[in-house]
């Protein structure tokens, strides 16, 4: 819908899931934090996105990111890195 978008605020807005960018190529800022994200999904054509906000979501695994080739900086500080799979 936003073709040219460089930079796109969402955080505290209770997103479950990321969809929709994929026509966004041209996004280089993603700010995403302080929402109920689990996976990361939703990236893969993102290929300018320079930097990824993620802090404070219920992030377990960083993946969904391989499309992201001029990714510099993310950020995934307070998400559930490193906790058990149960």
């Amino acid at each position: 819908m936003f073709p040219n978008l460089k930079c796109l605020y969402f955080e505290g807005n209770g997103l479950r899931k990321v969809q929709g960018l994929e026509t966004n190529i041209q996004l280089r800022s993603l700010f995403l934090q302080q929402n109920m994200i689990a996976e990361i999904t939703g990236l893969e054509t993102l290929v300018n996105l320079g930097l990824l906000n993620l802090e404070r979501n219920l992030i377990r695994k960083i993946t969904g990111l391989s499309g992201c080739k001029k990714l510099e900086t993310l950020i995934v500080s307070s998400n559930l890195l490193g906790g058990s799979d149960k």
